[in-house]
């Protein structure tokens, strides 16, 4: 079996590229940009087009691991090149406009042959192995065998597998994803302003700071882009930031009014929703200290 992996340079698809090459499948990618990635095309080794219709139609499996703004774009690019009984993994963020290239072409795709399964990999590049990684599989009546294949594979890997519905994702993924993105954005773009060069915020910093420093110093190692469309392109992101704004102007209010029992009422309310489980708190805690200790 040969698969192609399209974007398969980039941070994501150079993982994909070498996990594939690691598990012996016979793999060659396609980057727009060959002279760029040079050295890791020589490092692993690899069949390497600047087409993504060529490297598609040679191909017996696709994986599409482009920029979440290209995706359905690569996806219409490709699809008359890719030969009958093929597959398309796609891996994008957002799967609502996913959906919608799926209805568009699911006559053209079931006469081919072709099954399109779409995944998410809720993990970046930085990650050693699939053990205890979740990812996100949907299943559609056209490609219920190959999801079952993957799924196998993937759970072989210790990976978290879960499946749901193209609109159940991007609902779950405006909360595991967005929020937290866009709270980390808040809280990035906060302390940069209050920086000073003679004084470092550092030696003022306790244990919640520096954790959300981390997360802080992890934003600019994506592509601005992406965090844009994670925001923007899925429609359940400003329905989450809602209940963020809600809870926000609660908080702000008790703080400006400086209401103890009101304070009080919200902790007990929003903050402890795991009441008298004092084994799970421990666990967090030291979680936390063994995650810093390493830092």
């Amino acid at each position: 079996m040969k698969i192609a992996v399209l974007g398969g340079a980039g941070r994501l698809g150079a993982w994909i590229t070498r996990f594939l090459l690691t598990h012996k499948i016979q793999t060659v990618i396609a980057t727009p940009n060959l002279e760029k990635y040079k050295s890791f095309i020589e490092e692993v080794k690899v069949e390497a087009y600047q087409d993504n219709k060529r490297a598609a139609s040679i191909a017996d499996g696709v994986i599409v691991s482009v920029p979440l703004e290209e995706t359905v774009n690569v996806l219409k690019e490709i699809l008359p090149y890719l030969k009958p009984n093929t597959f398309i993994i796609e891996l994008s963020s957002v799967k609502t406009p996913v959906e919608k290239f799926l209805k568009e072409n699911f006559n053209y795709l079931s006469e081919k042959n072709i099954t399109l399964l779409s995944a998410h990999p809720m993990f970046g590049p930085g990650a050693k192995t699939l053990k205890r990684k979740n990812i996100i599989l949907i299943p559609h009546p056209g490609n219920l065998s190959l999801l079952n294949s993957v799924k196998d594979f993937l759970k072989k890997q210790g990976a978290n597998v879960v499946e749901c519905d193209y609109r159940e994702h991007d609902r779950k993924v405006a909360l595991t994803l967005a929020l937290p993105h866009f709270v980390t954005m808040l809280f990035t773009a906060v302390v940069n302003s209050h920086q000073s060069n003679n004084n470092s915020i550092e030696n003022y910093a306790g244990t919640t700071f520096k954790i959300l420093k981390l997360l802080a110093e992890s934003l600019p190692s994506e592509s601005w882009k992406l965090y844009a469309h994670i925001q923007i392109d899925n429609s359940y992101t400003l329905e989450v930031l809602e209940y963020l704004k809600e809870y926000f102007n609660k908080l702000f209010e008790i703080v400006a009014n400086r209401d103890i029992g009101k304070f009080e009422e919200f902790w007990k309310t929003y903050i402890t929703p795991v009441k008298g489980d004092n084994k799970i708190l421990e666990k967090s805690y030291k979680r936390i200290y063994r995650l810093l200790e390493k830092s």
